[in-house]
């Protein structure tokens, strides 16, 4: 499958909606509203949004300005999303137009995705004759089944995070920060058809590596120590995560040993899940076993 399946995508969706007891939902996650429209414009912050969601038994309608959608309108093309246009009006006000033609009594929003504010607004405009119910994020029960265009698109980002990570190690060197090899790696992932990072990318020289979720700093690359390098790309909208540990030099020989004992259980842990172990606690005993026998459960 070359295209999204935009059709399964809603059908799935109105089938959560249907089970939840709704006449339809307000979707205000950027990542929902990309998922069922196709829609790319990326939110700011959580004060910011490029586009409401009405989701109903008859339509799927993007609430948008012109200013908002100018040059992406085609994006809607295969989804076969309305324009509900705001030119002019509040969002929430085209939002209570459409739900009111529709004849919605109980309208679903994503709790957790619109602010106070926002939600006042449009509790007023749709009035006492549609219900604002609360609900949580049903869609992502949706998203969590990948069909083969999402498969092979998660596939295309590691691949383009791969190569951008090769292309870094020919040019990396002793001197060079922690902020200056993050900043050559995500210009070579937006050089190899990247989106851009999937989240900020961490690199962790000597003892940052021991810290989870490091912030790059000037720090420089000294021979031999290890370098941890964390980093994603993001390809049409699907995210790869990878991690890799390297070293500049001849590393302690320490560092190799344990470095082997966490590929092994890193091992251990794989051949769990290929048995059919699921639960994490299980799987996480698989790869602790590993370590404790290797002398380093402390």
């Amino acid at each position: 499958m070359s295209e999204p399946n935009y059709s399964r995508r809603l059908r799935e969706t109105r089938k959560r909606i249907a089970a939840e007891g709704l006449d339809g939902l307000l979707v205000t996650s950027q990542y929902n509203r990309r998922y069922l429209t196709g829609f790319s414009a990326h939110d700011g912050d959580f004060t910011e949004n490029s586009g409401w969601v009405l989701v109903t038994p008859k339509s799927l309608g993007l609430i948008n300005r012109t200013f908002n959608l100018t040059g992406l309108e085609h994006e809607l093309d295969a989804s076969g999303t309305t324009w509900l246009k705001a030119d002019g009006k509040q969002w929430h006000d085209v939002l209570a137009e459409q739900a009111h033609a529709e004849g919605i009594k109980k309208l679903g929003f994503e709790k957790a995705w619109i602010a106070y504010d926002r939600y006042a607004e449009v509790k007023e405009a749709l009035g006492a004759g549609t219900e604002l119910m609360p609900v949580d994020d049903i869609i992502v029960f949706v998203r969590a089944e990948k069909d083969p265009y999402e498969i092979k698109t998660l596939r295309r980002a590691a691949k383009v995070g791969d190569r951008a990570f090769r292309r870094l190690l020919k040019r990396i060197k002793v001197g060079m920060t922690e902020r200056e090899i993050a900043a050559k790696l995500e210009a070579y992932m937006v050089d190899g058809g990247a989106e851009g990072p999937s989240f900020p990318t961490i690199v962790a020289c000597g003892p940052g590596g021991a810290t989870p979720h490091w912030e790059p700093t000037e720090r420089e690359a000294r021979p031999g120590e290890p370098i941890l390098i964390d980093f994603g790309v993001k390809v049409d909208g699907y995210c790869s995560d990878s991690t890799r540990t390297i070293c500049l030099g001849k590393p302690d020989a320490q560092l190799v040993e344990i470095y082997h004992v966490v590929r092994r259980a890193q091992d251990a842990a794989v051949a769990a899940l290929e048995r059919g172990v699921r639960r994490g606690r299980d799987v996480h005993a698989a790869a602790a076993e590993v370590i404790e026998k290797a002398g380093y459960g402390d």
